[in-house]
């Protein structure tokens, strides 16, 4: 699974800013420098359900539900990110 972040700039252009995979149940950063994908790894993701409370979701703990964790929340128009094929 291969989910890539996106974000708008101040000039209103859409700037990639990478990707986060799967590899061997192991969350891995592309580019491993960038800091905005280090610091999403670097907490929980809080994902919202409609009938439970807010569920936090460790990516070192279940990094699939992360990464899945990551398509639902981050959708607004700043900052977003979508799953992409292999």
């Amino acid at each position: 699974m291969i989910v890539r972040f996106y974000e708008l700039t101040q000039k209103a252009e859409f700037r990639t800013i990478g990707d986060i995979r799967l590899d061997k149940d192991r969350l891995v950063a592309d580019p491993p420098d960038s800091e905005d994908l280090q610091r999403l790894l670097a907490e929980p993701v809080g994902v919202y359900h409609e009938d439970k409370p807010l569920e936090y979701v460790d990516p070192n703990e279940v990094p699939e539900k992360f990464l899945k964790g990551c398509v639902a929340t981050f959708h607004g128009s700043y900052f977003w990110c979508k799953e992409v094929e292999d």
